[in-house]
């Protein structure tokens, strides 16, 4: 069972642009995951309330309840090259801004809430192209490897958060 295992995830990373979709989730989940970390600890520092750390918490998931049920639709009814590209600099130019509001809670929850909105419309897209770049009777095991990764990004990023930040 293991060497099958094994032998699926080898043959469906045989497909280049599944590696680049996979490969780009990797990078951007883990460095999201690592932001949202280091948010909520710059937020308790700012504030030094609990409160304001839910405040991160919804403004990071309120995108979710408005924009994803239209998410889907937007992303079928577009090029989904063009929405991963566009929406991963729309997200690094988001993160940016919050060099610029650096002590300000409101406009950090306010980028926040952004970066989420966008990863609203990134997340549709990146799973609607996997069909178009696996083959059919791999995509049980391509979509596999996307799950797994997306828990395992959110794993290593909050992991590797902290000791990154200590060291800063």
């Amino acid at each position: 069972f293991r060497n099958k295992m094994a032998s699926t995830f080898v043959n469906i990373l045989k497909f280049r642009d599944f590696r680049r979709i996979w490969i780009s989730q990797i990078t951007s989940q883990i460095a999201l995951n690592m932001l949202n970390f280091a948010l909520v600890l710059h937020i308790f520092e700012l504030t030094k309330s609990t409160t304001s750390i839910s405040l991160v918490l919804i403004a990071s998931a309120l995108p979710s309840v408005i924009f994803g049920p239209f998410s889907g639709v937007f992303a079928d009814r577009l090029n989904y090259k063009k929405i991963l590209t566009f929406t991963n600099f729309l997200r690094f130019f988001a993160v940016l801004l919050l060099f610029l509001a650096k002590n300000n809670v409101l406009a950090i929850l306010e980028i926040i809430f952004i970066i989420s909105m966008i990863s609203q419309f990134f997340a549709p897209a990146e799973l609607s192209s996997i069909p178009l770049v696996v083959p059919e009777k791999k995509l049980v095991g391509a979509n596999s490897i996307i799950m797994t990764t997306m828990y395992g990004s959110l794993l290593i990023g909050y992991s590797i958060a902290g000791p990154i930040i200590s060291a800063i």
